[in-house]
């Protein structure tokens, strides 16, 4: 529901407030105003959670005739 430019444009204003502040992205993310307006806290969690992104990687690596990782 968000032009791509929109919200890359918030996601770097995050990054640059959190650059400047040493501050934590997810904390950042999870307190914006012009993201809770998209998604809840409990899905913005659930991007933040790494094995998301990991859930096939023993998939892979056996494709490709690798050990086990996770």
């Amino acid at each position: 529901g968000l032009p791509r430019m929109k919200a890359y444009d918030i996601i770097q204003s995050i990054s640059l407030k959190v650059i400047n502040e040493d501050s934590n992205f997810k904390d950042a993310a999870l307190n914006d105003a012009r993201i809770s307006k998209y998604l809840t806290k409990k899905e913005l969690e659930e991007i933040f959670k790494p094995y998301t992104y990991l859930r096939n990687i023993n998939k892979i690596y056996k494709r490709l005739g690798l050990y086990k990782v996770i």
